[in-house]
């Protein structure tokens, strides 16, 4: 949503020769734009917010002026680009599935991303004695030795396997098929099948960022 991200993405995007580089790349120079260029915004909507305050205390007790007035209008636009941006924000945390453009209920998005952090969120696990922890070190080290103890080979002598049937031959056809190289159409269509704002992998960056036309000429796979 930011007037420079476009020029951003065709400038900082596939600088390297292979993908993982270039994501890799892209991530760092991503990281730096956001925090110098893109900057917080909630702490930039509270700056706001007291701007307009002053303003309207100094017209209610001098009066309308026309400079007052135009600044004022000036912070209000300002103002509705960050509610948008900060929409969008809580929209990605709260994995809302149904959301249309142009809905405006970040206080409902909040409320689903916090109930998303509670649900998540292990604050007490019960003890062999029967007693409860809420102590996060004891918490971490009894979740790790459960993990242990369930992938702890007890018995380090297995014998063979004997499964008393055979799988069945893998045709040339579907050989043939399996083995073909993937095709733009099959990529844009798994693309457009996902969630636009979902994560499917972790680099972070989702369908919507991968779909989106930043330059002519290009297409899906690049």
């Amino acid at each position: 949503m930011h007037e420079e991200f476009k020029s951003f993405v065709q400038t900082r995007w596939g600088v390297k020769d292979d993908w993982c580089g270039s994501v890799k790349q892209f991530t760092e120079d991503l990281r730096l734009w956001n925090k110098e260029v893109f900057g917080n915004i909630f702490y930039m909507k509270d700056i706001l917010y007291q701007r307009l305050d002053i303003i309207n205390t100094k017209m209610a007790s001098i009066g309308i002026s026309e400079n007052l007035d135009k600044l004022r209008g000036e912070l209000w636009s300002e103002l509705e680009k960050l509610l948008a941006r900060e929409e969008v924000i809580w929209l990605q945390y709260s994995k809302a599935t149904w959301y249309v453009d142009g809905d405006r209920n970040t206080k409902y998005f909040h409320a689903v991303a916090n109930g998303r952090r509670r649900r998540n969120k292990i604050e007490a696990l019960k003890l062999e004695s029967g007693e409860c922890t809420y102590d996060a070190m004891e918490i971490m080290r009894m979740g790790s030795k459960s993990f242990e103890d369930l992938y702890m080979e007890t018995n380090t002598y297995t014998g063979s396997l004997v499964f008393g049937c055979t799988y069945p031959r893998i045709d040339d056809v579907n050989l043939r098929i399996w083995g073909r190289s993937v095709e733009d159409n099959e990529i844009k269509r798994v693309l457009f099948d996902m969630g636009p704002l979902k994560a499917p992998g972790p680099d972070g960056f989702n369908p919507l960022f991968l779909l989106e036309p930043m330059g002519k000429g290009r297409n899906v796979s690049t």
